[in-house]
């Protein structure tokens, strides 16, 4: 397969939009977000179609390039046979219907498009032509295995995002001098107008945080630190402040412009520390919650094991008390018995 850079995936969904922007429906107006069904059906004439792709539900679209026979499955789970003619894309029903995932929709729907264009961009790729492409909605991590799949991620992306895009939502939510840090607690107006603008975007938080750290454009040196899935993320912009904080020559020398700009890059860098910080501190603290937790359960465990060992050891003793009582019992019995038996016998004996 062709391996294409991020900037050759640019280009191309440069090139896409500028197409998106001609089509009729638009015209005479400005283009303020990129809807990815006008873009997979009106512009590159393919067709949607829905239904549930895998048993778990997992799998959030599913294409071919050319026509092939793919099993989906009905809301009982029983399989069906559906027929991918080459311009179809496939998308998990329960997308569809949940409102509260149409970000996600958007993304899929858009990431089987950019399948289907790099398809039409390398017609003789044939490890690409064969292929009938599945998508789980895992972004494929360093080192890139799958290259199809993050580059279909990447062109998903600067699809539904162009620069042009971005650039207008974030004046129109009042973001164009930047993010410092997107955080609901420390910046509760600013994460509203941002949580605002990727809704008016059609996108997920996550599409846009993603986007704007490849676009980088937010004032300056763009998003310094996000929140993702409760650990704090720091920018490469923001660690550069954290390095040049500890560099000798950071203070050498300033003219008032730069003084100016000095000052403004300390009080992010002290954000992104205090930030840090802050979340670290929680973290320990957790950990020290768990740690006790786990030591006293520990100590009950033990004191538990010690008390049933007292009783086994105890149960033991008495146990083998009584067997030697009754083994004692047993032997005099029989002592008793044969002293008897002999008693008879010798009378008998007598008799006789």
């Amino acid at each position: 397969m062709r391996y294409l850079s991020r900037n050759d995936l640019e280009k191309i969904a440069t090139h896409v939009f500028n197409d998106y922007k001609l089509l009729p429906q638009f015209a005479g107006q400005q283009v303020y977000h990129v809807d990815p069904e006008i873009l997979a059906g009106g512009l590159c004439s393919l067709h949607i179609d829905h239904f549930h792709l895998s048993k778990d539900r997992l799998t959030l679209g599913m294409t071919a390039f050319k026509e092939i026979g793919v099993e989906v499955f009905d809301d009982s789970g029983q399989p069906l046979f559906y027929y991918l003619d080459g311009r179809t894309l496939l998308i998990e029903t329960d997308l569809k219907d949940d409102p509260a995932q149409y970000g996600r929709y958007h993304f899929t729907v858009a990431h089987e498009t950019a399948h289907q264009i790099l398809a039409d961009l390398h017609p003789t790729d044939r490890a690409l032509q064969n292929r009938v492409v599945r998508y789980r909605g895992d972004s494929p991590q360093f080192p890139i295995h799958d290259w199809s799949e993050w580059q279909a991620d990447n062109l998903a992306s600067a699809l539904l995002l162009p620069l042009e895009i971005v650039h207008g939502a974030l004046h129109r939510f009042d973001l164009e001098h930047g993010i410092g840090i997107l955080n609901k607690v420390y910046r509760p107006k600013e994460y509203r107008r941002f949580c605002e603008m990727a809704e008016f975007l059609g996108v997920s938080k996550q599409a846009v945080v993603y986007r704007l750290k490849i676009l980088e454009a937010t004032k300056e040196h763009g998003i310094l630190a996000v929140k993702e899935n409760g650990v704090l993320v720091v920018s490469l912009a923001a660690e550069t402040l954290i390095k040049s904080a500890f560099t000798e020559n950071y203070r050498q020398k300033e003219s008032p412009k730069e003084a100016q700009k000095n000052s403004k890059t300390d009080s992010n860098l002290l954000a992104v520390l205090q930030q840090t910080i802050d979340t670290l501190q929680r973290q320990l603290d957790t950990k020290d919650r768990q740690i006790e937790a786990l030591q006293s359960a520990l100590n009950d465990e033990r004191l538990h094991s010690k008390e049933q060992a007292d009783k086994i050891a105890v149960l033991a003793d008495t146990a083998q008390r009584l067997h030697a009582g009754t083994i004692k019992q047993l032997g005099e019995g029989g002592g008793i018995s044969e002293e008897k038996t002999s008693w008879w016998r010798r009378f008998f004996r007598t008799g006789q």
